[in-house]
């Protein structure tokens, strides 16, 4: 298994209570647990990769599922609820294997290029992009004229990453020290 595997096999790896995943996101992004409870029974939220526990046992979250659930809180107003996780899911993916999982450490947020990742729309199709912040305003002008014949696509979210991946690890972090990890 070579470096980027194993960093992302430690980002699936669960290790946050619901308790704690909701201490977290509520400080990242604004979940709250009512929030994520109507997203699980409405089917919006896939079980995490390690499954559903079932009755009676702790469901645990793994910092690629906190990143997935930040994503969403972000995306759900431009995407609507059908296309939501489906978006957050690419966004994730992304993000994880691309700029994530490129850092010496998971936590190590320095090295993270300012990235953005752009959700345009055309038809009923959604497209995440990521773009290089320096590169942004250059990347939406070829988009504009590329598409110039076509239909004008619909820009609709940019999800700055390094700012989301400050906000969630600051809060992973202080989880983890709170519970002497």
């Amino acid at each position: 298994m070579n470096r980027t595997d194993a960093l992302v096999a430690v980002l699936r790896e669960p290790e946050f209570s619901h308790g704690e995943a909701m201490e977290i996101l509520g400080a990242s992004c604004g979940i709250t647990t009512a929030t994520l409870m109507t997203w699980y029974k409405r089917d919006l939220v896939p079980l995490p990769e390690h499954g559903n526990p079932g009755r009676g046992h702790r469901r645990q979250y793994s910092a690629q599922d906190l990143l997935t659930l930040h994503v969403m809180k972000i995306v759900m107003p431009a995407v609507g609820q059908a296309q939501c996780e489906l978006v957050a899911h690419d966004c994730t993916w992304i993000a994880v294997k691309h700029y994530w999982a490129t850092l010496p450490s998971a936590a190590d947020t320095d090295g993270f290029p300012e990235v953005y990742l752009v959700i345009s729309r055309r038809a009923q199709d959604f497209a995440v992009n990521p773009v290089a912040a320096g590169e942004l305003s250059e990347w939406i002008r070829e988009t504009s004229c590329a598409d110039a014949d076509l239909v004008q696509p619909e820009i609709r979210v940019f999800i700055n990453l390094r700012e989301v991946f400050v906000k969630l690890l600051a809060r992973i972090a202080e989880v983890k020290e709170k519970r002497g990890k």
